[in-house]
């Protein structure tokens, strides 16, 4: 006999489920059937997993999991050249198992503008095939350009877009929408005050119903130790989402990480601190 709603399993290669996302719901964007048991391990060791009906090629592992882990690759010339040299993100599961490659195309053009250029992005996945490209147009970095925000598009194998990431024109704390390929807001990631770590902590991106309350996922930036945090690029991510939520709005809620991570973190320690200075000045008038 199954096991009920209360003692279902994690899949597996998935490791528990982030805190937030204790309070799931149902979302506006339908579910997804369940794999057989054991395809989240193929997809690590690199064996091709069989296709999923409504599910885009290269993104069958998806659901079979309900969070990951996205880190920075920081190589020698990273450090010495940040703003001239293309940037690479590795995704895992909890239990350090390779999931994609994230590659930025090299542009010499806009690599100049560091944190606000415009750029293309490529996830490959264990046989290095491309399921997904991120695409981010050249915008405003204010949240309070309203004709000009932030905003990426989430194209799949075959370049149809399945969804895209747009910030909103807020005062105090940093929101994004998440949209699906007909432009339609599924759900909310609404930021904190300051974006950065205060107290050696973890900063903490809620994702959202459209109610803007029920909290059913994060997207989490990972203390890295005051070293890394001062003098290094190399930031880690976790992010969290129902388990039964459509596996194209993860894909988009993966390219969200990057997004808020060339937002907010891209530049080093002060880059962004005079704008979290003026939201706590806001704040407390």
């Amino acid at each position: 006999m199954a096991p009920g709603p209360a003692t279902r399993r994690a899949p597996p290669g998935a490791g528990p489920a982030h805190p937030a996302a204790a309070g799931r719901s149902q979302t506006r964007t339908p579910s997804v059937s369940r794999p057989t048991a054991g395809a989240a391990t193929q997809q690590a060791t690199g064996v091709q997993m069989p296709a999923i009906p409504g599910c885009p090629a290269g993104l069958e592992y998806l659901t079979q999991i309900d969070n990951l882990i996205v880190r920075q690759s920081v190589f020698l010339g990273n450090m010495l050249l940040p703003n001239m040299l293309n940037t690479e993100y590795l995704v895992t599961n909890t239990m350090d198992q390779f999931v994609f490659k994230v590659t930025e195309d090299f542009d010499y053009l806009w690599q100049g503008l560091g944190p606000r250029r415009p750029f293309k992005m490529a996830l490959h996945d264990s046989r290095n095939a491309e399921v997904l490209r991120l695409d981010r147009p050249l915008r405003c970095d204010s949240c309070l350009c309203f004709c000009c925000l932030q905003k990426m598009d989430v194209r799949d194998h075959s370049g149809a877009t399945i969804g895209s990431v747009k910030m909103q024109c807020t005062l105090i704390y940093p929101n994004f929408s998440v949209l699906d390929s007909e432009k339609n807001a599924i759900l909310l990631i609404k930021g904190p005050c300051c974006t950065r770590s205060i107290c050696c902590e973890n900063v903490k991106f809620d994702i959202v119903t459209m109610d803007g309350v029920t909290k059913i996922g994060a997207i989490t930036k990972l203390w890295g130790g005051l070293f890394n945090e001062a003098c290094s690029i190399a930031d880690s991510f976790a992010v969290t989402f129902p388990f039964d939520l459509d596996v194209k709005m993860k894909a988009v809620l993966l390219g969200a990480v990057i997004l808020l991570d060339c937002i907010y973190y891209e530049s080093g320690f002060c880059a962004t601190c005079w704008c979290c200075a003026c939201r706590l000045t806001f704040r407390k008038q």
